[in-house]
Protein backbone atom coordinates (compact mmCIF):
# COMPACT_ATOMS: atom_id res chain seq x y z
CA UNK A 1 0.00 0.00 0.00
CA UNK A 2 2.37 2.77 1.39
CA UNK A 3 4.63 2.44 -2.63
CA UNK A 4 1.53 2.43 -4.28
CA UNK A 5 0.49 5.56 -2.35
CA UNK A 6 3.77 7.16 -2.69
CA UNK A 7 3.65 6.41 -6.84
CA UNK A 8 0.50 8.23 -6.63
CA UNK A 9 1.79 11.21 -4.52
CA UNK A 10 4.57 11.74 -6.56
CA UNK A 11 2.05 11.53 -10.07
CA UNK A 12 -0.03 14.26 -8.38
CA UNK A 13 2.86 16.34 -7.20
CA UNK A 14 4.24 15.94 -11.04
CA UNK A 15 1.05 17.21 -12.51
CA UNK A 16 0.68 19.63 -10.45
CA UNK A 17 4.10 21.29 -11.62
CA UNK A 18 3.00 20.76 -14.86
CA UNK A 19 -0.11 23.02 -14.26
CA UNK A 20 1.94 25.63 -12.18
CA UNK A 21 4.73 26.14 -15.08
CA UNK A 22 5.28 23.73 -17.75
CA UNK A 23 8.51 24.94 -18.17
CA UNK A 24 9.68 24.08 -14.65
CA UNK A 25 7.88 20.64 -14.37
CA UNK A 26 10.66 20.14 -17.23
CA UNK A 27 13.29 20.31 -15.45
CA UNK A 28 14.69 18.66 -12.21
CA UNK A 29 13.60 20.34 -9.31
CA UNK A 30 15.43 20.30 -5.99
CA UNK A 31 12.40 19.92 -3.63
CA UNK A 32 11.28 16.35 -4.81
Amino acid sequence: MLPSMRMLIDFMVEQFKLLDDPARGMRVSPLV
